[in-house]
């Protein structure tokens, strides 16, 4: 049974996907962090910011 991911998950992904040749260039650590990984780990439920 094959899943898919929710929509905003989704939508980062091809976002990303769209942009990728800019985060392998002109991105640093914390732009990508920022613009992606943070959208992307929250839509999981992954709350990586409270102590």
């Amino acid at each position: 049974m094959k899943t898919t991911a929710p929509a905003t998950i989704q939508k980062l992904v091809e976002t990303f996907e769209q942009n990728l040749n800019d985060y392998r260039t002109h991105k640093n650590e914390t732009e990508l962090r920022r613009e992606f990984l943070d959208k992307f780990f929250t839509a999981l439920g992954w709350d990586g910011w409270r102590d």
